[in-house]
């Protein structure tokens, strides 16, 4: 299996693990109910999808270091736009649960930047100073 299939696996379970506790959590605090329990696996396939499209653009650019992390800086600057543009969306049209949404998605967005800084390459592993 190649390593780029392998980070993108290890995302997606680690992302289903995250949603399976939050929503136990939510679950507990605020009902079975709640509109939030139903949000929760679009914030987990969010940035599954971000994470996806991150590896496989990275990976196409492997063998050039400059060039990888200009990409990196471009793609996490998109990232953070496209997250600041959904989370305003969702408050915007659910105004009364607008709170506990971003705790949720900054929670997500915290453990996803772990995850992407654990797992993405170092292109300039091998220099010495």
């Amino acid at each position: 299996m190649k390593p780029t299939t392998k980070v993108i696996c290890a995302l997606t379970i680690v992302m289903t693990v995250v949603s399976i506790i939050t929503k136990s959590c939510i679950g507990r605090m605020y009902g079975d109910e709640t509109p939030l329990l139903g949000v929760i696996p679009f914030v987990s396939a969010f940035f599954v999808l971000c994470g996806t499209w991150t590896i496989m653009s990275l990976d196409s650019l492997r063998e050039e270091a400059q060039t990888v992390t200009r990409a990196f800086l471009v793609l996490k600057g998109m990232k953070l736009f496209t997250a600041m543009i959904a989370c305003v969306v969702y408050v915007v049209f659910n105004k009364a649960l607008a709170v506990p949404f971003l705790v949720i998605f900054l929670v997500y967005y915290v453990i996803y930047l772990v995850f992407e800084v654990l797992t993405s390459p170092k292109p300039n592993k091998g220099l010495t100073k």
